[in-house]
């Protein structure tokens, strides 16, 4: 059946004006509804959106604030075949608001438009004098703020938050300032309004840059930009987000995602710095396939990518077969977990080892934090309280390629699942912390699961400006190595063909690790900062390691001496470790599961 159009301006929706088109996209998306195969049109323009007349839901959102209400631009819910054709329209968004919703749906598609507010949820100040510990803040026109009780306060279109954290940009490559990821705590400073559009904040640790720009903002997440849940085969084509008040895309619960030409980024013609206040692109408690390929993200206050599902921590024994759960992430509870029939695996919250698995007999909430599980079998003999379960059916498979991802705070890449991982034809430029970052933990952030079969292939790596992470590509799931004896988290990495251009080592550290290849890449030393670390810093470390060879790149210094840092690391080779062919043979086979 063919496509049925549904022009969102027949049911009142004005571009080009400044015409709240809220309303009358409802209309068109409960007609929509109606149809077989909808495609929700809207003829090239400028749409506004206010949250007053906007639909509300109480959604639970991970890794956002936990709010009762949400006013929702666009609510689609329940359907199936829906395209929403934006034909290169900007939507513009006003106050507190979530432009896009996609809940329980299957077959959706999203393209050809732009996501802006009119007022982001941050105060960028441009540094007008430094004396000491006292810094003098211009706040550009427009740009509305208070001094009250000491503290800088922003508000707009309904919000009003006191700021209190910071992050410095360069004022000419718009990239984080070299050495300036540490986030500085405005609760403690004290602010005055020297002139209207000037302040002077007094007890500042940092010294920064005058001239350059001071990102000032609190943290809150109070809605993304696009936001899936329960839904499956989602494609995002050809849209832009060029500001967010949280991630500017997020998936949750939902299967098979394709982001192609996904960009978070700065407008062509705006004089911003930052894009989105959190991640760029997330995706939690997600399986299936998800492709994230041909995007720019740029400018972010998180990271470029964080794929990864939840640990939940074990409350209560309740009877031989049963436990409470209780979600511990303060940004992430309340959606469905687990459904009778699939699997959830038990581990030990310290060592993320698993010692068991059940299959879900039946699940009952109890409340937002927490809920109980039955499971048909008995519960593993191990089973303590505080340890922690996951669902071990809900991880995605993932290809990430020929993306660009820089000039943001935090991290460019973090996979956290078992089901393998392509990262590859990307450029990682100027970020603040690791390009590559494969970590999991029960004790802090509760994500899940330490990654396996994971290929870095083909990417270009280009200065990490800041001692946020120790080196490019990092491995470092949180665990306690010194109680895993002779198991390890982390499996079959292969790191290659890879190009790196940087201004100090290391450029990779690995804990836990069993299976790590890192062959054919080529680093140039470049002089664009000056160096964080010493200038004998391992080029690659290994903590608690097994089964690694390191053989045919092209590296400025030596692999001798002080260029590889071994800690309770086996059957490693190196270039000139190989005695002889008969060696290596015998490494090889003594490898062979791991590589595998």
């Amino acid at each position: 059946m063919r496509a049925q159009q549904v022009d969102v301006t027949a049911f009142g929706a004005v571009p080009d004006s400044s015409q709240d088109a809220t309303p009358g996209v409802a209309r068109a998306i409960t007609f929509a509804k109606t149809l077989v195969r909808p495609v929700l049109d809207f003829p090239t323009g400028r749409y506004e959106f206010w949250p007053d007349k906007a639909q509300h839901r109480h959604y639970f959102i991970s890794n956002h604030d936990a709010l009762k209400s949400r006013a929702v631009a666009m609510p689609l819910e329940g359907v199936r075949n829906i395209t929403l054709a934006g034909h290169g329209s900007i939507f513009v968004f006003h106050g507190l608001i979530l432009p896009i919703s996609v809940v329980g749906d299957n077959k959706v598609t999203l393209r050809d438009f732009s996501i802006d507010y009119a007022t982001p949820h941050v105060l960028e100040t441009v540094v007008a004098g430094v004396d000491g510990d006292a810094v003098d803040l211009k706040i550009p026109t427009g740009q509305i703020y208070a001094v009250e009780n000491g503290h800088i306060c922003a508000s707009a279109e309904g919000w009003k938050q006191c700021l209190g954290t910071s992050q410095e940009f360069d004022s000419v490559s718009k990239a984080i300032a070299w050495n300036t990821h540490a986030d500085l705590d405005f609760g403690d400073l004290s602010a005055v309004e020297l002139s209207p559009g000037t302040v002077r904040v007094n007890g500042m640790s940092i010294e920064p840059t005058k001239g350059n720009r001071l990102i000032l903002w609190n943290r809150d997440r109070p809605n993304p930009a696009i936001w899936v849940s329960e839904s499956s085969a989602v494609s995002v084509v050809n849209v832009d987000v060029f500001s967010a008040q949280g991630m500017g895309f997020l998936a949750q619960k939902s299967a098979n995602i394709h982001l192609d030409r996904f960009n978070v980024r700065l407008g062509g013609d705006n004089a911003r710095y930052v894009s989105s206040e959190a991640d760029a692109v997330h995706f939690s408690n997600c399986r299936g396939m998800v492709v994230v390929e041909n995007g720019i993200f740029e400018n972010m206050l998180d990271d470029g990518i964080n794929v990864h599902g939840d640990y939940l921590r074990i409350a209560k024994v309740i009877s031989p077969s049963s436990v409470q759960l209780e979600w511990v992430n303060p940004q992430t509870f309340g959606f469905s977990f687990a459904s009778p029939g699939e699997h959830i695996q038990f581990v030990k919250s310290a060592t993320l080892l698993d010692y068991g698995v059940g299959v879900v007999k039946g699940m009952k909430r109890i409340d937002d934090r927490h809920l109980q599980v039955t499971l048909n079998d008995p519960l593993p003999v191990r089973t303590q309280v505080s340890d922690a379960v996951v669902n071990s059916d809900w991880q995605p498979s993932v290809i990430y390629r020929n993306n660009i991802v820089r000039r943001n705070r935090s991290r460019g890449t973090i996979f956290k699942t078992t089901k393998g991982v392509l990262v590859q034809g990307n450029t990682f430029d100027h970020l603040s912390g690791p390009a590559v970052l494969l970590i999991a933990d029960a004790i802090d952030w509760f994500e899940s699961q330490p990654a396996s079969n994971v290929i870095i292939s083909g990417n270009h790596f280009i200065d990490q400006v800041s001692t946020y992470g120790p080196a490019p590509i990092t491995i470092n799931p949180r665990v306690d190595l010194t109680s895993e004896a002779q198991r390890y988290n982390v499996r079959r990495i292969l790191i290659r063909k890879n190009d790196f251009s940087v201004f100090e080592r290391p450029l990779l550290v690995a804990n836990s690790v069993n299976g790590l290849v890192f062959r054919n890449n080529a680093v140039r030393i470049n002089t664009d900062y000056k160096a964080f670390r010493p200038i004998d810093t391992p080029i690659l470390s290994f903590d608690h390691a097994r089964c690694i060879d390191v053989e045919n790149n092209n590296l400025p210094w030596t692999l001798a001496g002080a260029g590889v840092a071994l800690e309770d690391s086996r059957l490693v080779q190196i270039d000139s470790d190989k005695a002889s062919a008969s060696g290596h043979l015998k490494w090889l086979s003594q490898c062979r599961s791991a590589l595998r």
